[in-house]
């Protein structure tokens, strides 16, 4: 965000970051996004949540929460002394991985 020169600094209490702290985890947004739309400086927003540290946590774990993780299902064992691995990693990149 920008600010203009008629833009003044605003100072929020700690209920007020507590509560913006609580909107972002909430919401299904990063905090650079919610930022944003708030408009308020990601720094500031980071800087606040180390100063008041018992609801960065939470916003922090709420964040982790929202990432979209792929389940690996691993095969039945076939037990032949070795293994060998392959994955696919788009592109035509594969990793290839063996042991006899």
């Amino acid at each position: 965000m920008v600010r203009s020169e008629g833009d003044k600094r605003r100072r929020r209490s700690k209920a007020q970051w507590l509560a913006l702290f609580e909107a972002q985890a909430d919401s299904d947004l990063s905090v650079e996004h919610f930022c944003d739309v708030r408009g308020l400086s990601v720094a500031a927003f980071r800087h606040a949540q180390t100063r008041y540290n018992e609801r960065a946590a939470t916003s922090m774990l709420a964040a982790l929460q929202r990432e979209e993780f792929v389940e690996l299902a691993l095969p039945a064992p076939v037990h032949t002394g070795g293994w060998d691995i392959e994955l696919a990693l788009g592109a035509d990149v594969v990793l290839r991985l063996r042991r006899a």
